[in-house]
């Protein structure tokens, strides 16, 4: 998985006037009291981004979900882990003061405005983007007992994010997969969406879903290690099976992208092998945002599923063309 836990969609500002755009992170006020938009990271080659400011009657509607971080980053490996190779019991920040929500929301982009100053902001020289007229799409809790039983995923020796065991030998690894196990059914229990949630997220959009998009990446690559370590080594692992089919990773999911005619043919694919929520599985690919850009960005599947027959073909190319 990449560094940036969370994607977004443009990368860069635009060109001129205004854009339609979906941003995706959580939620802080600045210095003057501005509602911005921060990325929760895990720190290896971030791509800097200038300040995303959330304006109008959106920001707020959006009171609600404003954690209490105090800038545009929150990097998981130094402020809540400490160090994701030997993470202390406890978190290294006050879980009152992490991001609590994450959200995404849609509108009208313009660059425009003063840059923010203070030593928070870490592209302090870039002028704004500024989004109006938006709503919310959707918006996860991320409670704070499941914050520390993710904590103990890496005190286990697993990354994080991927579910890997980092350089443990085969007794290693046959003694952590049933704690493992153990560890994904709280992290599930911890997870659930709640009716309250719910039902926040509908007060500010009508449409607004409320989701564990984040939660269930990071219990699916854990769920997906310890299925092929029961496989790897016949480990008698009881009720793995009862937790239901293996969400597909990135690469399955890019696979079937790859091979399929058109957008319909792609999602009957996908729904062969999960039957959960789109937004929970992950499509990365190169695209061109601008001519003469290439990035890399990682969309969820239930955004995927909002693109015009013609736009995910044209997706399709362009990546079987920049693909390495």
């Amino acid at each position: 998985m990449l560094a940036c836990i969370l994607s977004l969609s443009v990368l860069a500002a635009p060109a001129g006037g205004v854009e339609d755009t979906i941003w995706e992170g959580y939620l802080f006020r600045d210095a003057e009291g501005r509602l911005r938009i921060g990325w929760a990271v895990i720190a290896m080659g971030v791509m800097m981004q200038p300040p995303h400011v959330v304006s109008g009657d959106l920001a707020d509607r959006l009171a609600p979900f404003v954690s209490r971080v105090k800038g545009d980053y929150f990097f998981w490996n130094y402020d809540w882990f400490g160090d994701i190779a030997k993470p202390a019991a406890k978190p290294k920040t006050d879980p009152a003061d992490v991001p609590r929500f994450l959200v995404r929301i849609r509108g009208e982009v313009k660059s425009g405005g003063a840059p923010p100053a203070g030593p928070d902001d870490l592209f302090a020289a870039e002028p704004p983007l500024i989004m109006t007229s938006g709503r919310l799409l959707s918006v996860e809790s991320l409670s704070e007992a499941w914050l520390r039983a993710w904590i103990e995923m890496a005190r286990l020796g697993l990354d994080p994010l991927s579910g890997d065991p980092r350089g443990a030998n085969e007794k290693r690894e046959k003694a952590i997969a049933p704690k493992a196990l153990d560890l994904l059914l709280r992290l599930r229990e911890h997870s659930r969406v709640t009716d309250a949630i719910r039902e926040s997220a509908r007060r500010i959009h009508p449409q607004a879903r409320a989701e564990k998009r984040f939660q269930g990446r990071v219990e699916g690559a854990l769920h997906r290690w310890i299925a092929a370590a029961r496989t790897k080594y016949k480990i008698d692992l009881a009720g793995l099976d009862a937790l239901g089919p293996l969400p597909p990773d990135g690469a399955s999911v890019v696979q079937r992208f790859l091979a399929a005619k058109d957008r319909k043919a792609f999602f009957d694919a996908v729904r062969t092998v999960w039957k959960g929520e789109l937004g929970e599985l992950d499509l990365p690919i190169y695209i061109q945002p601008e001519p003469h850009a290439t990035v890399f960005r990682v969309f969820p599947l239930d955004e995927v599923e909002s693109w015009s027959d013609e736009e995910f073909l044209r997706r399709q190319a362009f990546h079987r063309d920049h693909r390495r």
